[in-house]
């Protein structure tokens, strides 16, 4: 089947939203800026399930997911594989991916997520922030990250942040 796509080619522009529904598409990926501009918007009560999702995919792609009060659970979510990439996860949504990779490429290009208050991000096995690209995690006050292992800044010269906004308890945790 075909892979869903929004901003497929360079210099064009995709936009995705929906609410109170979730979509699956079973084994399939899903590409935010594969090379061009796609943004996606997951709203309350929805939710979203595939095998992939993947946010700035090749170089001159720019993606943005956010899950607002929404849920979404994938094998692997990777944001700024060699393009742009951003996530959000707020207004008490939740994730759920056996690997999120931030920041994948050797490339110059922003990756970034954000976890807002009260939302969740659950990673069962890997959370890379800057594999090999520069990559940015920013837990805010009352949201949480959990993970089976954490990787920051791998490769030579990456630059990798881990924000943690928490005033009371720790909001990173290794599973």
């Amino acid at each position: 089947g075909e892979t869903p796509t929004a901003g497929a080619s360079a210099g064009g522009n995709g936009d995705v939203r929906f609410e109170g529904t979730t979509l699956s598409f079973g084994a399939g990926n899903i590409v935010l800026g594969k090379a061009g501009t796609g943004s996606l918007s997951v709203n309350t009560g929805a939710g979203l399930d595939a095998s992939d999702l993947d946010i700035g995919q090749a170089l001159t792609g720019n993606g943005t997911v956010v899950f607002s009060g929404a849920g979404g659970n994938f094998n692997n979510v990777d944001v700024g594989t060699a393009g742009a990439g951003s996530l959000q996860v707020s207004g008490k949504g939740t994730l759920a991916a056996t690997n999120v990779l931030i920041g994948i490429d050797a490339v110059p290009v922003p990756a970034s997520v954000v976890i807002d208050s009260s939302s969740t991000m659950q990673v069962a096995s890997l959370l890379a922030v800057g594999e090999q690209g520069d990559g940015a995690l920013d837990v805010e006050n009352g949201g949480t990250a959990l993970a089976g292992s954490m990787l920051v800044a791998a490769g030579a010269g990456v630059t990798a942040a881990v924000t943690l906004n928490a005033s009371t308890t720790k909001k990173v945790a290794l599973t």
